[in-house]
């Protein structure tokens, strides 16, 4: 009796150290790891890696890196691996802490399947049942997504630039001052935050809630934005204050076009000012939750949505020609794998992966063809062309349809202007109007734009009506402001590891 009282006691403090070590685990921990092709020893990119029944993970960055947060998961979980044309592996949250590199077998599909599968339809046919079942695939819930997006931008200003001053009679806008503004822009201006926030959806509404976010760069424009509206205080004042007047205007002339000076971003302006508290942070770069939001939801649009001018080798396959390269396995089901170049007037070229069974989209990889451009402009001394644009877009497989489980993109941009512009200040008058004041400029500018986006949807659950009704979205977002990159600023959060380049980014001074 008294060796079964031990043993009973003995029972009962193992289960209690097992559920404080899980307990410290799930609240405390992150999950790290490498993910390695078994044959070539080279890392997996983008690897999709999700929690049996938890409707959470991660995936891994372009070195097959990642880090999943533990909370509420325990050793007895199971987290699973998926990467196109690899077997499934699921390996138990116990046995992972044992280990740092997880290995995958590439996957084999059956002859007899192939062809079976790749006899029945052409590989246009296959594109056009993708284009027309994907809002009965890829159905927009009503739920509640954590996502990690980040943000890298890099504006390049030339050395080469001018801007000459030939004409000024506004006061306090002499030529010395404006020769100091121009030598305060710098050759390059970065961009870079990080955040973690709650998309809340509710048919086409949606609510943003911050959780966390950081900067490395909190924004070098607004900075130059700020130096320039002080020293150019009295001006801007003046043109505000003629926004008010019946007979005072101000004119933006270059060669033959005119257009006379509105507040276009008046609301934007007055919001701010109503707001100021809000943002007067030294320690925070802060943005609009509204502007945030209006950023994320366009970004899904454009680059996952088969509406989208971008996915236009979907919704436009008279520009394309396709090839079904393959027949591939993929969390245990068969995908066809479909390559696509552009004629003469299509842009992209890439590989679209689509299931053989509800012909929804899995995986979508695609870059502009070699010398392909859109947007292209070149009139009257103004010149704008994207020149490259990249993305990878991966879905994911819920109870109610597929929805974006991870995205990255690229896009770069040219812009150039050479003319010469003048602002006049002008009162109305019966027949001719008169010209109180005016400043002519000479401009030889041009601009490169390289954005690189990335958006992973760490955990989806479903939502009510009235949960949605009641959060209340607030006003501003913040991000710290970092110097260089830690693992520990995210404290033990899942995020998507960034590449040693970015690791070893630090901010500017």
């Amino acid at each position: 009796m008294k060796n079964k009282g031990f043993v009973q006691i003995w029972s009962m403090a193992l289960m209690l150290m097992v559920n404080v070590t899980q307990f410290a685990f799930a609240s405390d921990s992150t999950m790290t790891g490498t993910i390695i092709d078994f044959e070539t020893k080279e890392p997996l990119s983008y690897t999709n890696v999700t929690v049996i029944g938890k409707q959470k993970g991660t995936i891994s960055n372009s070195e097959g890196n990642f880090v999943l947060d533990m909370e509420g998961i325990t050793f007895t979980d199971t987290v699973v691996f998926q990467y196109m044309g690899y077997e499934t592996v699921k390996i138990k949250v116990s046995e992972l802490q044992k280990r740092t590199t997880v290995y995958m077998y590439p996957a084999t599909v059956k002859l007899g399947e192939v062809q079976v599968i790749s006899s029945s339809l052409s590989a246009e046919e296959i594109i056009n049942h993708a284009y027309k079942n994907f809002k009965k695939n890829h159905v927009i819930a009503q739920d509640k997504q954590r996502i990690f997006f980040h943000k890298y931008g890099k504006t390049i200003l030339p050395k080469e630039n001018k801007i000459n001053l030939k004409k000024t009679n506004f006061v306090g806008l002499d030529k010395k001052v404006f020769e100091e503004l121009l030598k305060k822009i710098p050759d390059e201006i970065i961009e870079y935050q990080d955040a973690i926030v709650e998309l809340y959806t509710s048919e086409a509404n949606h609510k943003l809630i911050p959780i966390k976010g950081i900067s490395m760069e909190e924004g070098s424009q607004q900075e130059l934005v700020t130096e320039f509206e002080k020293k150019l205080g009295s001006f801007f004042a003046d043109i505000d204050k003629s926004l008010g007047e019946k007979d005072i205007y101000y004119k933006v002339r270059t060669g033959i076009l005119s257009q006379k000076l509105g507040n276009k971003n008046e609301d934007k302006a007055e919001w701010k000012n109503n707001n100021d508290s809000l943002y007067n942070d030294s320690l925070h770069y802060t943005m609009q939750v509204q502007q945030a939001k209006e950023y994320l939801l366009s970004l899904l649009k454009n680059y996952s949505n088969v509406e989208s001018d971008n996915l236009e080798f979907i919704n436009s396959t008279n520009k394309y020609i396709y090839t079904i390269d393959d027949i591939q396995s993929y969390n245990d089901e068969s995908v066809y794998k479909i390559s696509f170049t552009p004629k003469k007037r299509g842009l992209f070229e890439g590989v679209a992966y689509i299931s053989t069974s509800s012909y929804a989209l899995l995986q979508l990889d695609f870059s502009y063809a070699k010398g392909k451009q859109s947007e292209v402009i070149n009139l009257f001394g103004v010149q704008h062309a994207t020149n490259f644009k990249e993305a990878h877009v991966i879905y994911e497989k819920a109870p109610e349809g597929y929805y974006v489980k991870y995205m990255n993109a690229k896009k770069w941009e040219f812009s150039a202007l050479d003319r010469n512009f003048s602002i006049t200040k002008k009162q109305k008058r019966f027949l001719i109007d008169k010209e109180l004041s005016e400043i002519k400029l000479e401009t030889e500018l041009s601009v490169n734009n390289e954005n690189y986006w990335e958006l992973l949807v760490l955990e989806k659950e479903k939502i009510t009506t009235q949960q949605f009704e009641k959060i209340k979205e607030p006003l501003v977002i913040k991000f710290k402001k970092e110097y260089v990159y830690s693992p520990k600023m995210w404290e033990n959060r899942t995020v998507i590891v960034p590449a040693k380049e970015l690791q070893k980014y630090k901010r500017n001074k």
